[in-house]
C-alpha cells in the first residue's frame, strides 16, 4: 500500500491519496473547497494509478510526500520520540485529527527536529501540545 500527501503551495490545500498494492487507488480525502474549476481539473488529470501520481509530482503547483509511516498514534508517538506529558491525552487528540492532520503532522516531524537543532534553548513541546496547538501547520 502506499500513501501520498498532495500539497498545493500556494493555498496550502491538502489531498491523500491511498493505493492498494495492486497500484489502484481506494481512499481519497481532502480539504479542497470543491467546485466546478476543481472538477474539471481532476476530470483530466485525477488519479486513480498510483502511476498516475508522477504528474502531480512534476508540476510546479504541488508538493507531493510519500507518506511511508502508518497513521496510528503508535507510529506517531515512536516518530515524535519525546515520551513525556499525558499519553492518554495525546492519543485523544491523535484519534480527533483528520488523516490529513495526521499524515501532516507526521511528515513534519523532521522539520521540527530540525528546526529545534538549529534554535538551541528551545524545548521540545509535549506531544499533546504539538497536536493540540497543531504545530505541524506552521510551516
Amino acid at each position: 500500500m502506499k500513501t501520498y500527501l498532495v500539497t498545493h503551495k500556494k493555498n496550502g490545500r491538502q489531498m491523500l491519496f491511498k493505493y492498494n498494492l495492486n497500484g489502484f487507488l481506494t481512499v481519497f480525502k481532502t480539504n479542497l473547497t470543491v467546485n466546478e474549476a476543481t472538477v474539471d481539473y481532476f476530470k483530466k488529470s485525477f488519479p486513480f494509478k498510483v502511476v498516475d501520481i508522477d504528474h502531480y509530482k512534476t508540476s510546479e503547483i504541488f508538493r507531493v510526500e510519500e507518506v511511508k509511516q502508518d497513521l496510528t498514534f503508535k507510529a506517531f508517538w515512536n516518530t515524535y520520540a519525546h515520551k513525556v506529558g499525558n499519553k492518554p491525552r495525546a492519543d485523544k487528540l491523535w484519534n480527533a485529527l483528520k488523516d490529513i492532520e495526521k499524515a501532516k503532522a507526521l511528515s513534519y516531524i523532521a522539520k521540527y527536529n530540525n528546526f529545534l537543532l538549529n534554535n538551541q534553548g528551545i524545548q521540545k513541546l509535549y506531544p499533546e501540545t504539538y497536536l493540540n496547538q497543531k504545530r505541524f501547520d506552521n510551516e
